[in-house]
């Protein structure tokens, strides 16, 4: 009988983040029923846990924002995975940053949004990085990003501690930015003191400033007023891919030379980023129509009796306002809402094609493929879980 590998697990389940990687990682033992797990409770800025000084297992997997913690896990000489720490010969699992921030541009783009901001608070290199992308997508599109400056005494943190003074620079920062804005968050918890300092200084949201996280923390976003949309990261196929590194390392076979850099999985639109800066108002009126509707299989007719507008000025208004036709938008909110169902239930295809407002399962297919290079069920495995 082979016996189990045993393997610690130094993760915080402090935050969702976290947990995410946790539940990846247990999905990918499950599925092979061959390690023992030590793990203990733990917030991101702990010590290492005291288990490690007397803990002789087969190999480690981390999230660490201390380098040196780093170093003393090496000094273990077992196989380890270590998913935050920055060094190159670290083999580590990563999101796509420049995917994050064509994902975001996208998203404020559909809104109609032309101005642009990205917040956070804190020295953090991670933060920084996101901010450089958001940027460089922004300008990638003809405009400009605003960053907001750091506060001068801000910590250097992986996960800073909010402190009240930041709360100025913040405030400065928000009346300085032309209105209507997009504004891209380091992750939720940041965007959480953003919309607190818009409600307690009356600056409206979504209307003046449309806010959009990162990490999709369910609780927290579901929570806010207004409801928070976010970038769901997908954290758990990060866990599900160290725990296959890790596995790879113990059994003695070559890792990637490269990390590996996995996608965000989609942005899950809430009340912060719900409004259209788009001065049209026979535009704005077809867009919620069509976001409200769309699933049940309205037809651009439909569009246009619901809305009192003309064929020939809702093709018009479309592209010049949106730089597509209304037949393009419907398909496009199909297709969200079709995304959606395929990542969090196990409804068929064939059902899925019906509450996303498909004629057809086959025209579903098609579309499904044409818009996106792959099948729904292509789509669906690459996702790896569903919440």
């Amino acid at each position: 009988m082979k016996p189990k590998k045993q393997v610690l697990l130094i993760i915080e389940s402090s935050t969702s983040y976290g947990r995410g990687i946790i539940r990846g990682i247990a999905q990918y033992v499950r599925e092979r029923n061959e390690w023992w797990i030590d793990f203990e409770n733990r917030g991101i800025h702990e010590i290492l846990p005291p288990i490690l000084k007397q803990w002789n297992g087969d190999g480690i997997i981390s999230r660490l924002y201390n380098r040196n913690f780093v170093d003393l896990i090496r000094k273990k000489k077992c196989p380890f995975i270590e998913l935050l720490a920055l060094e190159q010969e670290y083999t580590m699992v990563q999101i796509d940053e420049q995917y994050i921030a064509r994902m975001a541009i996208t998203h404020f783009l559909e809104n109609g949004l032309k101005n642009y901001g990205y917040y956070s608070f804190g020295k953090c290199d991670w933060a920084e990085k996101r901010g450089h992308f958001f940027a460089q997508a922004v300008q990638e599109k003809g405009l400009t990003c605003s960053i907001c400056p750091i506060t001068p005494n801000a910590t250097s943190s992986v996960d800073p501690v909010w402190k009240i003074e930041y709360e100025k620079t913040l405030l400065h920062w928000l009346k300085s930015l032309p209105r209507p804005v997009g504004v891209l968050t380091a992750n939720d918890t940041h965007a959480l003191r953003l919309v607190s300092t818009c409600r307690r200084y009356n600056i409206a949201v979504p209307e003046e400033i449309a806010v959009l996280g990162v990490n999709d923390d369910h609780q927290l976003c579901q929570t806010l007023t207004p409801t928070l949309s976010s970038i769901d990261l997908g954290s758990e196929r990060i866990g599900y891919e160290a725990a296959r590194l890790l596995d790879l390392q113990m059994n003695g076979q070559p890792l990637p030379k490269n990390s590996i850099i996995l996608p965000p999985v989609q942005v899950i639109a809430r009340q912060s980023t719900d409004m259209f800066a788009i001065e049209n108002e026979d535009v704005v009126e077809a867009l919620r129509f069509i976001r409200n509707y769309a699933a049940q299989g309205i037809s651009v007719r439909d569009v246009l009796t619901a809305c009192t507008i003309s064929s020939r000025s809702l093709e018009r208004n479309f592209k010049h306002y949106l730089n597509r036709t209304p037949e393009k938008e419907i398909i496009r909110v199909r297709l969200n809402h079709a995304i959606t169902l395929l990542r969090d239930s196990q409804l068929s295809n064939k059902d899925i094609a019906q509450l996303s407002g498909f004629k057809s399962l086959r025209y579903f297919l098609q579309v499904f493929r044409q818009e996106l290079g792959e099948t729904p069920t292509q789509f669906r495995k690459r996702k790896i879980f569903n919440r």
